[in-house]
């Protein structure tokens, strides 16, 4: 079974971002479109919903006293990603089966406002957030997302070809994400990459959660 997004929405959408990156102003109104076509393609790609965040957080902060506001760059930042997944994105998702089990995987991460943890498998780590990070992110989800990323990079050896049933439209997001984690070494957040071995604090399993 899948899910898919008739074509000719992706294309509206594509012309919306493309006037989106060309602007240097919005108003609200404009916000809540962008933000419905948004709304109609994650019911299809739900990882996508990451780069809503920031667009939402906008649009529930609008002064009402305004009738327009400026791009930020995080909002430029989340047009972007989208206006690079989506011609790689073919309108189709699939669902996953009801009777996929991960119990084996034993995989999971977790983030605070000042550090980071991880397991899988029967390994762990933790580490502490850098300054620059904390300062960058603008939302809790923002540094799990990053947890995610650096556990990811860090125990690829052992997660591949173990998760199998992965759509291809959650494959693609997952690839944008890692790359525009690893971009924003531009504005202090450092890339995953450069959270090196000696910084985590590994061990075998324990108590950490």
């Amino acid at each position: 079974m899948s899910l898919s997004v008739p074509p000719f929405c992706v294309q509206e959408l594509l012309q919306e971002l493309s006037l989106w990156s060309k602007h240097s102003g919005y108003t609200k109104e404009q916000l809540q479109s962008l933000l419905g076509k948004l709304s109609f393609v994650t019911a299809c790609v739900k990882p996508g919903r990451i780069f809503m965040a920031r667009l939402l957080n906008n649009l529930r902060s609008f002064p009402t006293s305004r009738s327009s506001r400026q791009i930020s760059d995080d909002m430029r930042a989340d047009i972007s990603w989208w206006s690079s997944f989506l011609p790689l994105f073919k309108g189709v998702s699939l669902i996953k089966a009801s009777s996929c089990d991960f119990s084996d995987l034993h995989f999971a991460t977790d983030a605070s406002l000042t550090g980071a943890g991880a397991i899988c498998l029967d390994e762990c780590f933790h580490f502490q957030f850098f300054p620059d990070i904390l300062t960058c992110a603008s939302h809790i989800s923002s540094l799990e997302l990053y947890t995610i990323v650096v556990a990811v990079q860090f125990w690829a050896p052992k997660l591949r070809h173990r998760i199998k049933p992965l759509s291809l439209s959650s494959i693609l997001a997952l690839q944008k994400t890692i790359s525009f984690s690893a971009a924003y070494g531009s504005c202090g957040f450092p890339p995953p990459s450069l959270i090196s071995s000696s910084r985590l604090v590994t061990s075998q399993e324990s108590t950490m959660f």
